[in-house]
Order: structure tokens, then sequence, then C-alpha cells
């Protein structure tokens, strides 16, 4: 995506629309109504918890630390309750709400697609090239006022962020729509847990699915923070830096609970290719990739005090036992792992990891810049630093002898 000029971060620039050449919606039970994130005739569902409307997943992410508040927004059979239930609390909204919001509402509007897949799909297509308004009494971000009969002026940033997903839902990649990444910010969750993978099939989408990358950037148009531009390539972006360890404080790099294991894969392989760079081995970025979601197999690379820091790090996962390290027949035979296989196709079938004839990984102009997951890059570059002086078959051996050395219980005495 081309970046906005700085006043236009965040939708910050007011436009004019003509009524009679635009597609507009105030009222949900008119003709457009159902554009409306108060329109009930598209329910959600996110991490298994059925939510009525896209006004009321809205609304729920302001307050990821308090589950009992998304609970009572949640739970209203009315989205404009659900709106209004929110507001005594809106004081205690999530720190960076006003950095995020547009990155939020543009997720949950690309969730309502994907899960009312048809119907909502649809709707945005009938409105054709028009542009896409809300018009509003009092909102002149979210929508534009009237100021005459045929006139609204506003930002507009709902019906902009509605015309963007139109004119990707119109693309070649539209099937790519289906399934819809958790954005890449802190503490993104419901209910006390992190939000996962939406995928079209688990709601009311059509079964015929293919799974979708995130978006190189997880950014819209209109929130760009304070950057004035984000990476055009992966060359532009910082590379991987070795903490201070010291600094750092006790389960700084924990998997977050409630992290799936696809999601888990998903980071590890950006991650991972984003530290090994184009043409990397993809034995090798499996290895790596193994590595960071089994990170007490990390520990066969390790001096004591290296082991100190990784375990105080991360916790009792990195803990050399038999339960935290694949299985040597697997790791041997190169046993496929399902979320992982999963996580490559993904990649792949997108075009954004590209396989040479000789097995070698490139990035694709699609291939997502980080995993935004600081605990999963704090791995990544502990583990670039152990593999950097050491060859693919060393690094193999070392695997295998520790694994051994796990089932015979010798590691887990040797760090107790």
């Amino acid at each position: 995506m081309t970046p906005l000029p700085s006043e236009e971060r965040n939708g910050s620039k007011s436009r004019t629309y003509d009524r009679y050449k635009s597609v507009v919606f105030l009222k949900t039970k008119e003709r457009w109504g159902g554009l409306s994130n108060m329109s009930g005739e598209f329910p959600l569902r996110v991490n298994d918890v059925r939510i009525r409307t896209s006004e009321a997943l809205y609304q729920a992410c302001r307050f990821p630390h308090m589950p009992d508040v998304q609970k009572l927004i949640i739970s209203q059979n009315s989205p404009m309750t659900a709106k209004m239930r929110s507001k005594p609390y809106r004081k205690d909204s999530r720190s960076d709400w006003d950095d995020v919001r547009v990155r939020i509402m543009r997720w949950c509007l690309r969730v309502k697609l994907a899960q009312n897949w048809k119907a909502f799909g649809n709707l945005l297509l009938a409105s054709r090239d028009k542009p896409i308004v809300e018009q509003s009494r009092k909102d002149a971000f979210w929508g534009a006022k009237p100021v005459d009969d045929e006139t609204l002026v506003g930002m507009n940033v709902l019906g902009r962020l509605l015309m963007e997903l139109r004119e990707e839902l119109k693309s070649e990649n539209a099937e790519a729509l289906r399934f819809i990444q958790p954005l890449s910010i802190t503490n993104f969750m419901l209910f006390g847990r992190p939000i996962e993978l939406i995928e079209a099939s688990s709601g009311a989408a059509p079964s015929t699915t293919e799974e979708r990358l995130p978006d190189r950037h997880e950014l819209s148009l209109f929130d760009y923070g304070e950057c004035e531009t984000l990476p055009s390539s992966l060359s532009d972006v910082e590379p991987f830096v070795l903490p201070d360890l010291a600094a750092l404080p006790d389960n700084e790099w924990v998997t977050p609970m409630g992290t799936t294991n696809k999601n888990l894969n998903m980071f590890a392989l950006i991650d991972a290719m984003r530290m090994a760079g184009n043409q990397s081995n993809s034995s090798n970025i499996s290895m790596i990739a193994t590595l960071a979601c089994k990170p007490a197999m990390a520990v066969a690379f390790m001096d004591k005090a290296q082991k100190a820091d990784w375990l105080r790090l991360i916790g009792q996962e990195a803990q050399p036992l038999p339960d935290n390290v694949v299985s040597l027949a697997k790791y041997q035979q190169a046993a496929a792992d399902h979320d992982w296989g999963s996580v490559v196709r993904l990649h792949k079938e997108s075009g954004a990891l590209i396989e040479s004839d000789d097995g070698t990984w490139s990035m694709g102009s699609k291939f997502p810049v980080s995993s935004g997951m600081p605990w999963m890059q704090g791995r990544m570059a502990i583990i670039n630093e152990l593999l950097s002086s050491i060859s693919s078959a060393e690094a193999e051996q070392n695997i295998v002898t520790f694994i051994r050395s796990v089932v015979n219980g010798a590691s887990a005495r040797s760090v107790s």
C-alpha cells in the first residue's frame, strides 16, 4: 500500500461527498443498512464466542484487560445497548486505543466478511465503484455529516475501510480474505485469551476455503502511527538484534496463554525466514522454527550460563523434559507437523513463500514483515547467535544427541 501524506494519518483529512453519487447508509433497515456495524444480519464468531454484531466486537476490543466488561458488552441483544454499555468504562480503554482503533475496525470488518462471505460480500459488490459513506449526525471521524440535502462532509473512515475491503474483494486475491490473522498488537485478547486465526469455515462462510496470509504490515490506509512510510521490502526492516538478557524481566519470552499451535508455527516461520533471509534451505528453516516453538530443544546448543538465562526468560516450556521436545523418531523421520505443514502451505499458495527446485525458500512480495511478537523475535535472536558458528550437520547431530539425553534423563539432571 502507498502511505498517505502525514495529514491523512488515522483518517484525519475531511472529504466531501455527493449523496446522490454515493452509497450512503444510516439506518440498518434501509437498502445499505447491512454496511453498518449496527446491523444484526451478520453475526460473528471469535475464539468460539458468538458475537451478534461487528459493533459489539469492536467495542469489546477496547478492553482486553477487562474480560468481565467484554462479556457485558457481548452479552447485549442490541448493538446500540452494547455500545452504551461500554461508555462508563471508556476512560479505562486500552492505553493505545487511539493508535490502534482503525486497525481494529479494519480487522472487525474483515471478520464480518469472512464469516458472512456470500451475504456481506454481495452487499459490498453491489455498491459497485461508488463512494461508500456512513451518514452521521455527530461523528465526522467514522462517518460524514450532512451539510445540506445533497452534501456530506467528514473523514468517513468507516466508509473508506469498506471501500478498501470492496476493492480487495474484487481483486484476483479475493479468496485470501477468508482467513484473517489476529492483529500484531499487544494484548489482543477476548475473555482473557489471545484472539486466534479466524477461519471462514468456522463461521457462516462457504465451506470451500483458502487460507489467508496476514497483510504485510497489518495497517489500513488510515493508520501509520508515527511512521512517514512503511517498509517496502524485508531489506528495509531492522535486523534481529541480540538483546541484553540481564535487562529483561523473568518470563519475558513465555508463550502467551492461549496461543494456538498453528499461530505459534506461523510466527516462527515468519521470523525464521526474516532471520535467515532469501535462498534459505527449507530444512534449516524448519529446524530454526522447531527450536523457537520447542525452546527446550535450544538448550542443546547452550552453556550453563546461557541455559540459566533461557530458562529464566521462557520458564517451564524451556525445561529439557520429554514432554517439551520432539520425539527422536519424529525428528529423524522428518515427520510432518500438521500445523507447520498448514502454515507453510498457506504461505506458498499465496505466493508469499517461494520454493525453488533445489528446496530453497525465498520471500515473495507478500511475505509479512515480521510476526510482531517480541517474545518470538527474542527467541530468534538467541537461536541465530547459537547457530551462527556451526554447520547444519553439526546442529542436526547436536539435536539428536540432546533428544536422546532428555529421554534418558541426563539433561534434566544437569540443569536441576
